[in-house]
Parts: structure tokens; C-alpha cells; sequence
């Protein structure tokens, strides 16, 4: 008997760890976020993905419905199924070698949510279509 349950346990251990490996195609596309920055700031990411590996990102901040800031990143990313790695190639088209790297908690194929370890820093992101542009600056 308690061999039966220590095997249902692993099995069920098993299917947990199984669960929280997620396919590298399900990233492929058009994610957008949003975050307010503080009282009066919010930033717009629109990010794509692309199966050879590359990605870029563009974002914006708004301050009061004003466009105060824009970039743009270039680079290329990995997926092991459960950890997201992205080597940064080009910030605002400057020539930059950094590399980063977050852990899915959550990737469905409409949302993700994802944490930067060093920096405890915690994100969320929608899946769009291909055309998807940024929405109005109407602060929420």
C-alpha cells in the first residue's frame, strides 16, 4: 500500500513539473503590456517574437497624455520551456550586449506572465494580433 501511494505521488509530482513546461511556439508573435510607472506615468510595450530566434520591442511612455519617451530594442531570445532568455543587441539603435533572464509563472496562448529573479521585477503580457497597435494614452 504504501508503495501505491508513494508512485501516485511521484506520478502526481511528475504531472505538476510536466505542467510548467511550456512549448517555444506559444511565445511566437505580438505580446503588448502596459504598467503605470508611477502617479503620473504609463508605459506601452508592444513586443514580437520571431521563430528564428530574433525579437524587437518598441516602447512608450506617457505622462499626462503626452508622449515623453520612445525606444526600441533588437535581439535575440531562448526558451528551455520554463526559463525566457533574451540577449539585447540594440537599444534605440545603439549597439548594446546585455543579457537577461526571466522565469514564466504563468503562458497560456493569450497571456504570460513572467519574474526577472535579480530584480524582482514582475510582468504581464497579452497576446494581440500581428497588426495590433499601441491603444490611446487614457491613464487607467
Amino acid at each position: 500500500m504504501l508503495r501505491i501511494t508513494v508512485a501516485l505521488l511521484l506520478v502526481g509530482f511528475a504531472s505538476a513539473q510536466a505542467q510548467t513546461q511550456w512549448s517555444r511556439e506559444i511565445l511566437l508573435g505580438r505580446w503588448y503590456s502596459e504598467s503605470i510607472e508611477n502617479a503620473h506615468a504609463k508605459r506601452q510595450v508592444i513586443s514580437d517574437r520571431h521563430a528564428d530566434g530574433s525579437y524587437s520591442i518598441e516602447s512608450r511612455i506617457y505622462e499626462g497624455c503626452v508622449l515623453k519617451q520612445r525606444g526600441t530594442e533588437t535581439g535575440t531570445w531562448q526558451f528551455d520551456g520554463k526559463v525566457y532568455v533574451k540577449h539585447v543587441l540594440t537599444i534605440s539603435g545603439a549597439a548594446v550586449d546585455y543579457t537577461y533572464t526571466y522565469e514564466f509563472t504563468e503562458l497560456t496562448d493569450r497571456a504570460m506572465r513572467y519574474w526577472h529573479r535579480e530584480s524582482d521585477y514582475k510582468s504581464s503580457a497579452l497576446k494581440v494580433d500581428a497588426q495590433f497597435q499601441f491603444p490611446g494614452c487614457a491613464i487607467s
